[in-house]
C-alpha cells in the first residue's frame, strides 16, 4: 500500500485535492486514507491539526507499526473526537517523543494536517 501511495496511485478519494498535484504530502494522505485517518471525503490538508486528532493519528501510526490497527475503530474515534485547538510544533514534538517517535525539526506556528501526515508517513 505504501509503495502504491509513493507512486501517487489513487487509494482514497478526497474532495479537496487532486492526486496528480505536486504537493509532497499527497502520498501520505492517500496512504492514511486507507488506514482510517480520514473518516470523510475531505482531508482538509492545509487546516491546522487539532490536539485530539493528533493524538489519535500518533496512536494509529503506532498500531500500524505493531500490526494492531483496527481501521474502523480508529475512524470512529476520529469522527467522534471533540475538536480542540490546533497543536503547536512544540506540543506535537512532545507527543511524538512521549510515544517513541522521531520529532519534527521545525518550530513555530500550528502544525497542518498535511505536514503531520507527511512526517508520520515516514514512520510507517
Amino acid at each position: 500500500m505504501k509503495t502504491l501511495a509513493g507512486k501517487r496511485s489513487m487509494l482514497t478519494f478526497f474532495n479537496d485535492f487532486y492526486i496528480n498535484g505536486s504537493e509532497s504530502w499527497i502520498p501520505a494522505l492517500q496512504y492514511f486514507g486507507t488506514k482510517g485517518f480520514f473518516p470523510e471525503y475531505d482531508a482538509k490538508p492545509l487546516n491546522e491539526l487539532d490536539r485530539a486528532t493528533a493524538g489519535l493519528w500518533v496512536e494509529g501510526v503506532l498500531n500500524i507499526k505493531n500490526k494492531t490497527l483496527n481501521v474502523n475503530e480508529l475512524a470512529q474515534k476520529i469522527q467522534s473526537a471533540k475538536l480542540e485547538q490546533g497543536i503547536s510544533f512544540e506540543d506535537f514534538n512532545t507527543l511524538l517523543k512521549d510515544k517513541g517517535l522521531p520529532e519534527i525539526q521545525k518550530s513555530g506556528a500550528i502544525v497542518s494536517r498535511a505536514f503531520a501526515c507527511e512526517h508520520l508517513f515516514k514512520e510507517t
